[in-house]
């Protein structure tokens, strides 16, 4: 804390994952069984930083920054004619750099603004961004609160996409490593009800405008928006950010925290989800169910003389 009205944070994290992965594939019109053994490992080392300003009772001003150190190790093989070879072996890191500037203004009781500018830089490919965003809050009494949201949003892609190789007469190349951003548009409007102190129903409509996707010249039905699904790397070369896709929906969530011993978490959303490859084609995504519903409850067991023990 520099002052009363000034204070700031600083954090470091590190984490990491490795997923194994050994699939048999039947090749068509033969007898034989091809393996494949994938190795995919990650790591990250970021450091965050902030500072908060506050102007006046009613305003305050926040700043940070966070940067990224992405490493990255990639190894396939693949079992044919009884004979392993390698697929790929990748090895590297990246970095990202990502700022922010964000107002807050309760500009009444009932009535909050916040105001934000983001920018991201992707040191790999020199790719970077610039996302404004705002949201407004109404509350009229303490049940009801109102909000709607807009902003931009971007996103690199999986490091996979920068540093495949692909063989063109006989020269291996990186024909997708100077992929931009994928960028989204949001738009959000909410009403939350708070039924009692324990107790929240909420109502959200979204819609999303997806722009700049990774798509390929020669197959048409390829977007990156379907990359994920699965563990594949049967991605085509020399991608393009001319791809589009949209999102909507409506998502009712009803949550009751821990009271009398039993909490309470569900939701359910009704959405599409489409996308729009290099021939201009509206589609389904591998992601659109049409639907989902998600419930999380549980119920806490006193036990013991004072009940001091507690199962869950």
């Amino acid at each position: 804390r520099w002052s009363y009205k000034t204070q700031s944070k600083i954090s470091l994290a590190a984490s990491g994952n490795r997923i194994s992965a050994i699939r048999d594939f039947v090749i068509p019109g033969k007898e034989k069984l091809l393996k494949e053994d994938l190795e995919l490992a990650a790591g990250q080392l970021q450091m965050k930083a902030d500072v908060t300003h506050r102007l006046s009772n009613a305003k305050s001003l926040k700043s940070g920054f966070s940067y990224s150190l992405n490493f990255y190790d990639y190894y396939q093989k693949q079992l044919t004619n009884d004979e392993y070879h390698i697929g790929f072996d990748y090895r590297g890191h990246s970095s990202l750099l990502q700022a922010y500037l964000d107002y807050q203004h309760h500009i009444s009781d009932a009535l909050r603004l916040n105001a934000g500018l983001y920018h991201q830089y992707f040191f790999l490919n020199n790719t970077k961004s610039l996302e404004p965003r705002l949201a407004l809050e109404y509350k009229p009494t303490n049940s009801h609160a109102f909000a709607f949201g807009f902003g931009e949003h971007s996103q690199n892609q999986p490091m996979i996409f920068y540093v495949r190789d692909y063989i063109n007469e006989g020269v291996a190349t990186k024909s997708n490593r100077n992929l931009g951003f994928s960028r989204s548009r949001h738009w959000v409007l909410s009403h939350s009800y708070h039924i009692n102190a324990g107790t929240k129903l909420k109502t959200e409509l979204y819609y999303l405008q997806l722009r700049r996707i990774p798509v390929s010249r020669t197959s048409p039905y390829y977007s990156g928006l379907n990359q994920g699904n699965e563990y594949t790397f049967e991605i085509p070369d020399s991608l393009t950010n001319t791809g589009t896709g949209k999102n909507n929906g409506v998502e009712v969530s009803f949550e009751k925290s821990l009271t009398k011993n039993l909490y309470l978490l569900t939701s359910g959303s009704v959405f599409t989800s489409k996308y729009r490859g290099s021939d201009q084609i509206w589609r389904n995504s591998v992601f659109n169910n049409d639907y989902i519903f998600n419930l999380l409850t549980g119920y806490e067991i006193l036990t013991g003389h004072s009940k001091e023990n507690k199962f869950s």
